[in-house]
């Protein structure tokens, strides 16, 4: 009785598994579209080239191939300038 009730769980244990194996294939086989970033940088206080490649290559490490970058970078040298991407009325 023991032994037919240890193969029934172990049965059951291995259809489960199978089932999560097979889920986990069909997932991973998933195009996955990039996550759409926005950097928008510039101005005259910092050192944006540099603050513009540690963040893209910071997140990239972290996230791999994941992240479709867009950066505005503008205004180097001017401390009181408005970056052209807030001028606009529609953003999104």
């Amino acid at each position: 009785m023991a032994t037919l009730l240890i193969k029934k769980f172990v049965s059951v244990g291995l259809i489960c598994i199978f089932i999560f194996g097979f889920s986990l294939l069909s997932f991973s086989s998933q195009e996955q579209s990039p996550i759409q970033a926005l950097l928008i940088t510039g101005g005259g206080w910092h050192d944006y080239d540099e603050q513009e490649r540690l963040l893209t290559e910071g997140v990239n490490k972290r996230l791999g191939d994941q992240i479709e970058w867009t950066i505005v970078h503008e205004g180097d040298g001017e401390p009181d300038y408005h970056v052209s991407i807030f001028k606009r009325r529609k953003l999104g």
